[in-house]
C-alpha cells in the first residue's frame, strides 16, 4: 500500500510543485518503499524533499537520518541557500516515540541559509502535521500534502507514466540550445565598438563635432524622419553618444546575446535583435522628441525574448534566471525614468519587440491562447502600426512638419505661406522656443504684406515672451509703417534690454 501511495504523492509534487526525484543510474525514475528523495531549484535556493516510510523506519534510523541531514547541509557551499524538508509517512497513528523523536531532533536553522523542517503524515486519517519549530509553512508543502489528500489523490493518472511525467518538468526547466557559438553576438559587439572608433577619429581628425556626426550619420531625429529619412530607425542601433555609452551596450550585449544566440540560434537571433531595435526608435520616435542613439533597445529585445522562454517554461523562471530577468530589467527601466538623458522609451519598444518577436518565433506545443504566434503576430502588427500613426500624427509631430515648411517657405520669401504656417504653429500651443520663431516669421510676413496692425499685435505676443525681442520687432513693424517716433522709442527700448541685432545702430541713424 505504502509504495503505491508514495507514488502518488511523488507524482503530485513533480506535476503540480515541480520538484524532480533522484533517478538511478539508468536516468529512470525508481520509488523505494522506503526512502525517496525530490529536488527543486526555487529562485536560486534549493529545496529537497524527504519522502520517509516512518513504518519502516526504526527509531535508530530516524536518529541517525537526522545526523546525516545536519551534516550534509553544512557541508554544502555556505552562500547556498538550502531548506531540507523531512516527510515521514505512516499508514496510521505514529508511534510515540517516533513522533518525539522527530520533535526532539528539530531546529529552526542548523546554520547560516541552511534549514531543516520535518512533517508527519497520516494516510489512513489524512492528516498533516508539522513538527518544524516555524509555523510558516513555507514553499506550500504542508498545503500541497493537504491538497493531495482533498484533490490530487482523486485524480486518475494511472496512464501517464512517473518517467513521462518527469520529463514534461524537466523541459520545463531547461532550455534547448539551437546555437553552439554566439558568433553574431560577437560580431555586433564589435561592429559597434568600430563603428564608434570610426566615427570618433573621423570627428577628432576633421574637427567636425561628434554630435552632428551622429546626427549626419543616422540618430533618431523626429525632424528628418518627418521629412521621409526612414533609415533612422534602423541606423542609430549602431551608433552610441560616448565611451561610456558604447562600453555598456556592449557588455550588456555580452551578457544576454551569447544566451540569446544559442536559445534562438543565429537567424531567429538576428530577426530579434534588428526587429527590437527598430521597434525601441520607433516608440522613442512616437514619445520622445529628443535626438537618440544606441543599441540598448535591440539589447532590451533580447532580455524580452528570454523572458518569454522563461513564461513559457514556469519551472525555468522559478529556478532563478526568469527573476533575474525580470530584475534586470525593472532596475534598468526604474534607472531610466529617474535620470534624465536616458531614452526610455525605445527600451520600452524594444522590450515589447523581443517579446512579441519571441511569440512569433514559438515553438511550444501548448494549446494556450497566449503561446498562439500568429497572437502575437498580429499584435507586433497592431502595436507597430498604431506608434507609427501616433508617431506621425501627434501634436508635436505635427507642429515640427510645419515647422519644416515654415522654414523652407521662409527661405523662399513665399510670405503668404509663411503667414498661414504661422498661424497654424501658433494655434497648436507649441513650446515656447518655437512660439517664438513662429511669431517672428508671421511678423516678418506681415509686414512685407503689409498688415502693419496684426504685426503690431504678435510683437506684443512676443514681448510676452521676450522683452528685448519683442520690443525690437515692435520697433522695425513701427519703422516699415512710417510711424518713426514710436520706431525710435521702440529700437532704443530693444537696445537698453541687450538685443543684439546688427541694423539697430543703422535704422535709429536713418531716423535723425
Amino acid at each position: 500500500m505504502y509504495k503505491n501511495e508514495i507514488e502518488i504523492i511523488m507524482k503530485s509534487f513533480t506535476q503540480y510543485k515541480d520538484f524532480i526525484p533522484l533517478c538511478d543510474e539508468e536516468n529512470k525514475v525508481r520509488t523505494d518503499e522506503k526512502d525517496n528523495i525530490m529536488m527543486k531549484d526555487y529562485f536560486g535556493t534549493m529545496i529537497v524533499l524527504e519522502l520517509i516510510n516512518g513504518d519502516l523506519f526504526s527509531e535508530e534510523e530516524i536518529r541517525q537520518y537526522f545526523i546525516d541531514v545536519k551534516e550534509n547541509l553544512l557541508n554544502i557551499d555556505k552562500n547556498k541557500i538550502v531548506y531540507s524538508f523531512g516527510i515521514f509517512i505512516f499508514e496510521n497513528d505514529p508511534p510515540i516515540d517516533k513522533v518525539k523523536i522527530i520533535e526532539d531532533n528539530q531546529v529552526n536553522k542548523v546554520k547560516g541559509k541552511k534549514y531543516l523542517r520535518s512533517i508527519v503524515v497520516n494516510l489512513e486519517k489524512q492528516s498533516v502535521v508539522s513538527h518544524s519549530k516555524t509555523k510558516r509553512d513555507e514553499f506550500g508543502v504542508k498545503k500541497h500534502l493537504y491538497k493531495y489528500f482533498s484533490e490530487y489523490k482523486k485524480i486518475d493518472n494511472s496512464l501517464v507514466s512517473f518517467e513521462d511525467i518527469v520529463e514534461k518538468k524537466k523541459l520545463e526547466s531547461t532550455i534547448e540550445f539551437k546555437s553552439e557559438k554566439p558568433t553574431i553576438t560577437y560580431v555586433l559587439i564589435a561592429l559597434n565598438l568600430l563603428v564608434f572608433a570610426i566615427m570618433g577619429l573621423y570627428s577628432w581628425d576633421s574637427g567636425t563635432d561628434y554630435n552632428a556626426l551622429l546626427l549626419q550619420f543616422g540618430s533618431k531625429e523626429n525632424g528628418h524622419i518627418l521629412q521621409g529619412e526612414y533609415w533612422r530607425f534602423i541606423a542609430p542601433i549602431f551608433l552610441h553618444a560616448n565611451i561610456v555609452h558604447v562600453a555598456l551596450n556592449c557588455y550588456s550585449l555580452y551578457f544576454i546575446g551569447i544566451l540569446a544566440e544559442r536559445v534562438f540560434g543565429k537567424a531567429k537571433f538576428i530577426a530579434i535583435y534588428f526587429a527590437a531595435g527598430i521597434l525601441g526608435n520607433i516608440f522613442s520616435f512616437a514619445f520622445n522628441f529628443s535626438p537618440g542613439v544606441g543599441a540598448s533597445g535591440a539589447i532590451f529585445g533580447l532580455f524580452g525574448a528570454i523572458l518569454f522562454i522563461c513564461i513559457e517554461k514556469p519551472a525555468l523562471f522559478k529556478s532563478g534566471l526568469g527573476v533575474n530577468i525580470v530584475g534586470v530589467i525593472c532596475a534598468n527601466l526604474f534607472y531610466g525614468f529617474t535620470k534624465s538623458g536616458i531614452d526610455n522609451f525605445a527600451h520600452l519598444g524594444g522590450l515589447i519587440g523581443g517579446l512579441t518577436f519571441a511569440g512569433i518565433f514559438n515553438e511550444s506545443k501548448k494549446r494556450l491562447w497566449y503561446f498562439n504566434r500568429y497572437a502575437y503576430l498580429l499584435l507586433a502588427l497592431i502595436i507597430t502600426s498604431a506608434t507609427v500613426f501616433w508617431g506621425f500624427n501627434n501634436t508635436q509631430s505635427k507642429t515640427t512638419r510645419l515647422v519644416t515648411q515654415l522654414e523652407q517657405n521662409f527661405k523662399a520669401q513665399n510670405w503668404k505661406e509663411v503667414e498661414k504656417n504661422s498661424e497654424e504653429i501658433l494655434a497648436s500651443n507649441p513650446s515656447k522656443d518655437i512660439n517664438t520663431y513662429a511669431l517672428k516669421c508671421i511678423i516678418n510676413s506681415d509686414i512685407f504684406l503689409m498688415k502693419y496692425d496684426a504685426a503690431v499685435n504678435y510683437s506684443k505676443n512676443l514681448e510676452q515672451l521676450d522683452q528685448k525681442d519683442g520690443h525690437y520687432f515692435l520697433g522695425i513693424v513701427y519703422y516699415n509703417a512710417k510711424n518713426f517716433n514710436l520706431a525710435r522709442e521702440e529700437l532704443l527700448k530693444a537696445k537698453s534690454l541687450g538685443a543684439k541685432y546688427d541694423n539697430i545702430d543703422g535704422i535709429l541713424k536713418s531716423m535723425k
